[in-house]
């Protein structure tokens, strides 16, 4: 079995941002602020780019990109009222293909 030179780290249920950055920084070899600095970069040009619904292609990722959801009429289980939900709009992300087929290699 070939091994890597990567650095593994123990994650618990989820990657929290901080570790995701530990992570990338001791693989690279690079100081964890510059990959701090370059995910709050990330994290704004996407923040701006949403703002003015461009969507985001994110190569081998996906897409995020700002939808109008129409208004909807939903019943309120508690009291079997019919209330309107405004139009607004939501912001989508499609996985891309490589995740979707790794997704079905995933055991439970």
């Amino acid at each position: 079995m070939k091994t890597s030179n990567l650095f593994i780290i123990k994650v618990t249920m989820k990657m929290t941002k901080n570790e995701l950055i530990k992570k990338i920084a001791l693989e690279n070899k690079v100081n964890i602020n510059v990959v701090n600095n370059i995910f709050n970069s990330l994290e704004k040009n996407v923040e701006y780019s949403l703002l003015h619904k461009e969507p985001i292609k994110l190569l081998n990722y996906g897409t995020l990109k700002v939808v109008k959801q129409k208004e909807q009429i939903r019943n309120v289980p508690k009291t079997n009222k019919k209330i309107t939900v405004k139009a607004k709009n939501v912001i989508k992300f499609s996985v891309a293909k490589k995740y979707k087929e790794l997704s079905k290699k995933i055991k439970d």
